[in-house]
């Protein structure tokens, strides 16, 4: 546990070494267009030719700068989803403990945060896989994370179906992300469960290209059918 702990923290360490690294770079390389904008010389400003090589060198720096303040992003983004992967003992029990946002803007959030668990970055794919995990949310339980099935098959087995995507036990714990709560009414960890349960167990592709032909309760062209 200790040197898991003391990984966890190095880790953290490099990611913040590495957000100020690129902070500073970002600080000087702008600092530098300011310079270079301010130290022009524009000794025919003036004239038409002058105005227009004025407003060229201007535009060479706006993009320039554009470019910078892109890469700073991507790199935050970066930084920010390296964090969100660090893993402390406990941190999952301590989840428990909080208060379950319900509703669909919680859903739609754990989505998010589900799909940044498991990597999955494009927007196009992140829109599949939002749509239909959406759909079948709301057709399972209505966005309710505390929502128990009591009366089906499952109930009479002594597993009954809970939570905003409807797992029974056993299956969540199967396809349960590591790392995420172990706690089944987590709206993250059953989101993540989700997209494991789909590819692993429909053969739904990566790219959710198929998520609605695979799992017809994801499928708004269809009727609801339990999955």
């Amino acid at each position: 546990m200790l040197r898991r702990l003391a990984d966890t923290d190095a880790e953290l360490a490099q990611i913040a070494a590495s957000a100020q690294a690129d902070h500073a770079h970002a600080s000087v390389v702008t600092r530098a267009v300011l310079d270079a904008a301010k130290a022009d010389a524009l000794p025919s400003v003036d004239t038409p030719l002058g105005r227009r090589e004025a407003m060229a060198r201007m535009v060479a720096r706006l993009r320039a700068q554009h470019r910078y303040i892109a890469r700073s992003k991507a790199r935050a983004r970066l930084h920010a989803l390296r964090l969100r992967r660090l893993h402390y003992v406990r941190t999952a029990r301590r989840r428990h403990y909080e208060a379950t946002p319900t509703g669909r803007r919680a859903v739609l959030a754990a989505i998010q945060e589900a799909l940044d668990i498991k990597g999955i970055h494009d927007p196009v794919v992140r829109a599949r896989w939002a749509r239909g995990m959406d759909l079948v949310a709301r057709r399972e339980s209505n966005y309710d994370p505390k929502a128990e099935n009591h009366w089906d098959s499952n109930a009479a087995r002594g597993t009954p179906s809970k939570g905003a995507w409807q797992f029974i036990a056993p299956t969540f714990a199967r396809y349960h992300q590591p790392g995420t709560s172990t706690d089944i009414h987590d709206l993250v960890a059953q989101a993540c469960a989700f997209i494991n349960y789909a590819r692993g167990h429909y053969g739904v592709a990566a790219d959710a290209s198929n998520l609605a032909d695979r799992i017809q309760q994801a499928d708004p062209r269809r009727t609801p059918k339990g999955y």
